[in-house]
Protein backbone atom coordinates (compact mmCIF):
# COMPACT_ATOMS: atom_id res chain seq x y z
CA UNK A 1 0.00 0.00 0.00
CA UNK A 2 0.98 3.42 -0.83
CA UNK A 3 -0.67 5.86 0.79
CA UNK A 4 0.32 10.07 -0.15
CA UNK A 5 -0.90 13.10 1.92
CA UNK A 6 -0.44 16.18 3.93
CA UNK A 7 -0.54 17.43 7.42
CA UNK A 8 -4.45 17.83 6.72
CA UNK A 9 -5.31 15.00 4.49
CA UNK A 10 -5.06 12.02 2.31
CA UNK A 11 -4.84 12.68 -1.25
CA UNK A 12 -3.58 9.17 -2.80
CA UNK A 13 -3.96 5.63 -2.30
CA UNK A 14 -2.52 2.65 -4.16
CA UNK A 15 -3.02 -0.71 -3.42
CA UNK A 16 -4.14 -4.15 -4.27
CA UNK A 17 -6.22 -6.30 -1.69
CA UNK A 18 -8.43 -8.88 -2.35
CA UNK A 19 -8.78 -10.45 0.84
CA UNK A 20 -9.26 -7.77 3.45
CA UNK A 21 -12.38 -5.40 4.46
CA UNK A 22 -13.64 -2.04 4.20
CA UNK A 23 -12.91 -1.59 8.22
CA UNK A 24 -9.30 -2.66 7.73
CA UNK A 25 -8.47 -0.81 4.70
CA UNK A 26 -9.67 2.23 6.22
CA UNK A 27 -7.89 1.72 9.46
CA UNK A 28 -4.46 1.32 7.70
CA UNK A 29 -5.29 4.45 5.39
CA UNK A 30 -5.57 6.06 8.79
CA UNK A 31 -2.63 4.37 10.37
CA UNK A 32 -0.57 5.88 7.28
CA UNK A 33 -1.99 9.19 7.74
CA UNK A 34 -1.08 9.19 11.30
CA UNK A 35 2.47 7.50 10.68
CA UNK A 36 3.17 10.21 7.99
CA UNK A 37 3.23 12.90 10.25
CA UNK A 38 6.42 12.64 12.19
CA UNK A 39 8.00 13.12 8.47
CA UNK A 40 5.86 16.09 7.59
CA UNK A 41 6.73 17.94 10.96
CA UNK A 42 10.49 16.61 10.08
CA UNK A 43 10.08 18.54 6.85
CA UNK A 44 8.79 21.67 8.09
CA UNK A 45 11.39 21.66 10.75
CA UNK A 46 14.51 21.78 7.77
CA UNK A 47 12.42 24.44 6.03
CA UNK A 48 12.33 26.42 8.77
CA UNK A 49 15.40 26.07 9.49
CA UNK A 50 17.32 25.86 6.13
CA UNK A 51 14.57 26.80 3.49
CA UNK A 52 14.29 29.37 0.93
CA UNK A 53 11.67 32.53 1.56
CA UNK A 54 8.71 31.71 -0.35
CA UNK A 55 7.95 33.84 -3.40
CA UNK A 56 5.89 36.88 -3.58
CA UNK A 57 4.56 35.70 -7.02
CA UNK A 58 1.12 36.47 -8.33
CA UNK A 59 0.17 35.17 -12.17
CA UNK A 60 0.02 37.46 -14.70
CA UNK A 61 -3.12 38.57 -16.13
CA UNK A 62 -5.04 36.45 -18.49
CA UNK A 63 -4.70 37.80 -22.32
CA UNK A 64 -7.89 38.77 -23.97
CA UNK A 65 -6.45 39.01 -27.58
CA UNK A 66 -7.80 35.57 -28.67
Amino acid sequence: MVVAGTKDAVLMVESEAKELTEDQMLGAVLYAHQEMQTVINAINELVGEAGKPRWDWQAPAPMRNW
